[in-house]
Protein backbone atom coordinates (compact mmCIF):
# COMPACT_ATOMS: atom_id res chain seq x y z
CA UNK A 1 0.00 0.00 0.00
CA UNK A 2 1.12 3.51 -0.67
CA UNK A 3 0.34 4.56 2.88
CA UNK A 4 0.32 8.17 1.78
CA UNK A 5 3.93 8.05 0.52
CA UNK A 6 5.21 8.76 -2.97
CA UNK A 7 6.40 6.59 -5.85
CA UNK A 8 8.81 7.52 -8.65
CA UNK A 9 10.62 5.34 -11.15
CA UNK A 10 13.86 6.57 -12.65
CA UNK A 11 12.78 8.22 -15.93
CA UNK A 12 9.10 9.08 -16.27
CA UNK A 13 7.43 9.45 -12.93
CA UNK A 14 4.05 9.01 -11.34
CA UNK A 15 3.60 10.19 -7.79
CA UNK A 16 1.10 10.76 -4.98
CA UNK A 17 1.59 12.59 -1.72
CA UNK A 18 -0.26 12.99 1.51
CA UNK A 19 0.01 13.87 5.17
CA UNK A 20 2.39 11.80 7.33
CA UNK A 21 0.18 12.05 10.37
CA UNK A 22 -0.36 8.70 12.05
CA UNK A 23 -3.72 9.91 13.42
CA UNK A 24 -5.49 10.25 10.08
CA UNK A 25 -8.82 8.59 9.75
CA UNK A 26 -9.80 6.27 6.95
CA UNK A 27 -11.65 9.16 5.33
CA UNK A 28 -8.44 11.24 5.45
CA UNK A 29 -6.48 8.50 3.74
CA UNK A 30 -9.16 8.12 1.09
CA UNK A 31 -9.22 11.87 0.47
CA UNK A 32 -5.44 11.87 0.03
CA UNK A 33 -5.65 9.13 -2.57
CA UNK A 34 -8.57 10.69 -4.39
CA UNK A 35 -6.64 13.94 -4.79
CA UNK A 36 -3.30 12.45 -5.70
CA UNK A 37 -3.88 10.28 -8.73
CA UNK A 38 -0.51 9.46 -10.39
CA UNK A 39 0.24 11.43 -13.55
CA UNK A 40 2.59 10.55 -16.37
CA UNK A 41 5.49 12.95 -16.99
CA UNK A 42 8.17 12.05 -19.56
CA UNK A 43 11.69 12.16 -18.15
CA UNK A 44 14.35 14.64 -19.28
CA UNK A 45 16.26 11.77 -20.88
CA UNK A 46 13.20 10.74 -22.88
CA UNK A 47 12.59 14.34 -23.97
CA UNK A 48 16.23 14.59 -25.06
CA UNK A 49 15.91 11.43 -27.17
CA UNK A 50 12.68 12.75 -28.67
CA UNK A 51 14.44 16.03 -29.60
CA UNK A 52 17.28 14.06 -31.21
CA UNK A 53 14.76 12.02 -33.18
CA UNK A 54 12.95 15.13 -34.41
CA UNK A 55 16.22 16.78 -35.41
CA UNK A 56 17.32 13.64 -37.24
CA UNK A 57 14.01 13.40 -39.07
CA UNK A 58 14.57 16.98 -40.31
CA UNK A 59 17.96 15.97 -41.75
CA UNK A 60 16.59 13.48 -44.26
CA UNK A 61 18.76 13.45 -47.43
CA UNK A 62 17.17 15.21 -50.37
CA UNK A 63 16.58 13.66 -53.77
CA UNK A 64 19.63 12.61 -55.74
CA UNK A 65 21.08 15.42 -57.84
CA UNK A 66 23.44 14.22 -60.57
CA UNK A 67 26.35 16.51 -61.36
CA UNK A 68 26.83 14.65 -64.66
CA UNK A 69 23.22 14.57 -65.88
CA UNK A 70 23.49 17.54 -68.24
CA UNK A 71 26.73 16.25 -69.77
CA UNK A 72 25.28 12.76 -70.21
CA UNK A 73 22.10 14.05 -71.85
CA UNK A 74 24.03 16.39 -74.15
CA UNK A 75 26.52 13.73 -75.25
CA UNK A 76 23.80 11.11 -75.70
CA UNK A 77 21.88 13.55 -77.91
CA UNK A 78 25.02 14.09 -80.01
CA UNK A 79 25.51 10.35 -80.45
CA UNK A 80 21.90 9.59 -81.32
CA UNK A 81 21.55 12.53 -83.72
CA UNK A 82 25.01 12.40 -85.25
CA UNK A 83 24.91 12.92 -89.04
CA UNK A 84 25.79 10.01 -91.28
CA UNK A 85 29.29 9.96 -92.73
CA UNK A 86 29.80 11.99 -95.87
CA UNK A 87 32.96 13.10 -97.63
CA UNK A 88 33.68 16.06 -99.86
CA UNK A 89 37.33 16.22 -100.84
CA UNK A 90 37.02 19.95 -101.55
CA UNK A 91 36.37 20.46 -97.82
CA UNK A 92 39.28 18.23 -96.80
CA UNK A 93 42.32 20.33 -95.72
CA UNK A 94 44.61 17.37 -96.42
CA UNK A 95 43.29 17.15 -99.98
CA UNK A 96 44.04 20.84 -100.46
CA UNK A 97 47.63 20.22 -99.36
CA UNK A 98 47.95 17.37 -101.84
CA UNK A 99 46.35 19.52 -104.55
CA UNK A 100 48.81 22.36 -104.04
CA UNK A 101 51.69 19.88 -103.97
CA UNK A 102 50.69 17.98 -107.12
CA UNK A 103 49.70 21.11 -108.99
CA UNK A 104 53.09 22.68 -108.29
CA UNK A 105 54.87 19.49 -109.27
CA UNK A 106 52.72 19.21 -112.43
CA UNK A 107 53.59 22.73 -113.50
CA UNK A 108 57.28 22.12 -112.99
CA UNK A 109 57.05 18.84 -114.89
CA UNK A 110 55.13 20.57 -117.68
CA UNK A 111 57.72 23.34 -117.97
CA UNK A 112 60.57 20.87 -117.89
CA UNK A 113 58.95 18.64 -120.51
CA UNK A 114 58.15 21.58 -122.78
CA UNK A 115 61.71 22.81 -122.40
CA UNK A 116 63.13 19.48 -123.37
CA UNK A 117 60.77 19.22 -126.35
CA UNK A 118 61.68 22.73 -127.50
CA UNK A 119 65.39 21.88 -127.26
CA UNK A 120 64.87 19.04 -129.69
CA UNK A 121 63.46 21.49 -132.24
CA UNK A 122 66.18 24.11 -131.91
CA UNK A 123 64.57 26.11 -129.12
CA UNK A 124 61.31 26.92 -130.88
CA UNK A 125 58.02 26.21 -129.20
CA UNK A 126 55.59 24.03 -131.04
CA UNK A 127 52.38 22.08 -130.58
CA UNK A 128 54.29 18.93 -129.73
CA UNK A 129 56.04 20.62 -126.83
CA UNK A 130 52.75 21.95 -125.54
CA UNK A 131 51.12 18.55 -125.93
CA UNK A 132 53.77 16.63 -124.03
CA UNK A 133 53.90 19.39 -121.41
CA UNK A 134 50.14 19.11 -120.85
CA UNK A 135 50.45 15.35 -120.61
CA UNK A 136 53.06 15.67 -117.89
CA UNK A 137 50.87 18.18 -116.04
CA UNK A 138 47.74 15.99 -116.25
CA UNK A 139 49.78 13.00 -115.11
CA UNK A 140 50.33 14.73 -111.78
CA UNK A 141 46.67 15.73 -111.57
CA UNK A 142 45.77 12.07 -112.12
CA UNK A 143 47.99 11.16 -109.22
CA UNK A 144 46.05 13.73 -107.17
CA UNK A 145 42.77 12.02 -108.07
CA UNK A 146 44.23 8.67 -107.08
CA UNK A 147 44.74 9.80 -103.48
CA UNK A 148 41.05 10.76 -103.02
CA UNK A 149 39.88 7.21 -102.10
CA UNK A 150 42.66 6.99 -99.54
CA UNK A 151 41.73 10.39 -98.11
CA UNK A 152 38.08 9.33 -97.98
CA UNK A 153 39.03 6.15 -96.09
CA UNK A 154 41.12 8.18 -93.67
CA UNK A 155 38.21 10.57 -93.12
CA UNK A 156 35.87 7.64 -92.47
CA UNK A 157 38.33 6.22 -89.95
CA UNK A 158 38.43 9.58 -88.18
CA UNK A 159 34.62 9.67 -88.21
CA UNK A 160 34.45 6.21 -86.62
CA UNK A 161 37.16 7.07 -84.07
CA UNK A 162 35.26 10.19 -83.09
CA UNK A 163 32.09 8.13 -82.57
CA UNK A 164 33.96 5.58 -80.48
CA UNK A 165 35.47 8.37 -78.37
CA UNK A 166 32.03 9.88 -77.80
CA UNK A 167 30.65 6.51 -76.66
CA UNK A 168 33.67 5.95 -74.41
CA UNK A 169 33.20 9.37 -72.82
CA UNK A 170 29.51 8.63 -72.34
CA UNK A 171 30.39 5.39 -70.56
CA UNK A 172 32.84 7.23 -68.30
CA UNK A 173 30.26 9.85 -67.40
CA UNK A 174 27.64 7.21 -66.72
CA UNK A 175 30.12 5.26 -64.58
CA UNK A 176 30.97 8.32 -62.49
CA UNK A 177 27.28 9.10 -62.13
CA UNK A 178 26.60 5.54 -60.96
CA UNK A 179 29.38 5.82 -58.36
CA UNK A 180 27.94 9.09 -57.10
CA UNK A 181 24.48 7.55 -56.91
CA UNK A 182 25.91 4.55 -55.04
CA UNK A 183 27.46 6.88 -52.46
CA UNK A 184 24.16 8.74 -52.20
CA UNK A 185 22.29 5.46 -51.61
CA UNK A 186 24.83 4.54 -48.92
CA UNK A 187 24.20 7.87 -47.20
CA UNK A 188 20.43 7.33 -47.40
CA UNK A 189 20.77 3.81 -45.99
CA UNK A 190 22.98 5.10 -43.17
CA UNK A 191 20.45 7.82 -42.44
CA UNK A 192 17.53 5.42 -42.17
CA UNK A 193 19.55 2.98 -40.09
CA UNK A 194 20.44 5.75 -37.63
CA UNK A 195 16.88 7.05 -37.71
CA UNK A 196 15.60 3.56 -36.85
CA UNK A 197 18.07 3.41 -33.97
CA UNK A 198 16.81 6.67 -32.47
CA UNK A 199 13.21 5.67 -33.13
CA UNK A 200 13.65 2.30 -31.39
CA UNK A 201 15.56 3.88 -28.54
CA UNK A 202 12.84 6.47 -28.01
CA UNK A 203 10.07 3.87 -28.18
CA UNK A 204 11.83 1.49 -25.80
CA UNK A 205 12.49 4.21 -23.25
CA UNK A 206 8.96 5.56 -23.64
CA UNK A 207 7.48 2.07 -23.15
CA UNK A 208 9.56 1.48 -20.03
CA UNK A 209 8.58 4.78 -18.51
CA UNK A 210 4.92 4.30 -19.34
CA UNK A 211 5.01 0.78 -17.91
CA UNK A 212 6.35 2.22 -14.65
CA UNK A 213 3.59 4.80 -14.68
CA UNK A 214 1.00 2.07 -15.36
CA UNK A 215 2.36 0.06 -12.44
CA UNK A 216 2.18 3.10 -10.18
CA UNK A 217 -1.35 3.78 -11.36
CA UNK A 218 -2.43 0.21 -10.70
CA UNK A 219 -0.88 0.37 -7.24
CA UNK A 220 -2.67 3.65 -6.59
CA UNK A 221 -5.99 2.18 -7.74
CA UNK A 222 -5.49 -0.83 -5.47
CA UNK A 223 -4.66 1.37 -2.46
CA UNK A 224 -7.52 3.71 -3.14
CA UNK A 225 -9.90 0.79 -3.45
CA UNK A 226 -8.59 -0.52 -0.16
CA UNK A 227 -9.27 2.75 1.66
CA UNK A 228 -12.57 3.20 -0.14
CA UNK A 229 -13.77 -0.26 0.86
CA UNK A 230 -12.54 0.26 4.39
CA UNK A 231 -14.41 3.55 4.53
CA UNK A 232 -17.56 1.85 3.33
CA UNK A 233 -17.17 -0.91 5.93
CA UNK A 234 -16.69 1.62 8.70
CA UNK A 235 -19.70 3.57 7.51
CA UNK A 236 -21.86 0.44 7.55
CA UNK A 237 -20.63 -0.44 11.03
CA UNK A 238 -21.37 3.07 12.20
CA UNK A 239 -24.85 2.91 10.74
Amino acid sequence: LYGGGSSSSGGGSASISGSSSSHKTTADWLADYEGNRPTYTPSDDLNAIRDQLEQFEAQRPGDYQSQYRDQIDSLLDEILNRPDFSYDFNDDPLYQQYKDQYTQQGRLAMQDTMGQAAALTGGFGNSYAQSVGQQAYHGYLQQLNNVIPELQQNAYGMYMDEGNTMRTNLGLLQGMDEMDYGRYRDDVDDYYRDLQYYYNRYNDMSDREYDRYANDLNAWLADRDYWYNKSQDEQEQSN
